[in-house]
């Protein structure tokens, strides 16, 4: 399937290609099969929407990526943000993106307690600081190394 292309804003904000970085507190009690469950969902609904990203749930704590088509990626970040498997969602960054960083993965899973991104101490600090674009894309860019060592998309 062919992703949309970024182009450049019209005065109606079409065909932008959008980035956001959130984290949240997971539900107390979720386990490994509830984050397949997440993941699978995740994959249908993102492909025909052509959303790309990544997903991490460690710690208590999720740390998402979603980059696409600017309405798709926002109406698909706020059902997330009101989905009852977790709460306190915060934006991190959010912004207009040149080229996405996740090509192919429709959601991909990151489950190494070793990677940066999944630390609970990181995560919790991106909960209280803002984060400049330039250090939110290296980040994502670490976790997508991860995500490749892993597994295929």
């Amino acid at each position: 399937m062919a992703l949309p292309i970024a182009r450049p804003c019209d005065d109606a904000g079409v065909n932008v290609l959008l980035r956001l970085l959130y984290v949240s507190d997971a539900r107390p009690g979720l386990d490994d099969a509830d984050i397949a469950t997440i993941l699978d969902s995740a994959r249908r609904h993102n492909e025909p929407l052509g959303i790309t990203g990544a997903l991490s749930a460690r710690g208590g704590h999720f740390a998402q990526v979603l980059e696409g088509p600017e309405l798709a990626v926002l109406q698909t970040y706020v059902r997330i943000a009101e989905d009852d498997r977790h709460s306190n969602p915060q934006l991190i960054t959010i912004g207009p993106a040149t080229d996405r960083i996740y090509g192919d993965w429709f959601m991909g899973g990151v489950s190494d307690d070793r990677n940066p991104l999944v630390q609970v101490d990181e995560l919790r600090a991106l909960r209280d600081h803002t984060v400049r674009r330039d250090q939110a894309t290296l980040l994502m860019g670490r976790w997508l190394t991860l995500l490749q060592s892993q597994t295929k998309p």
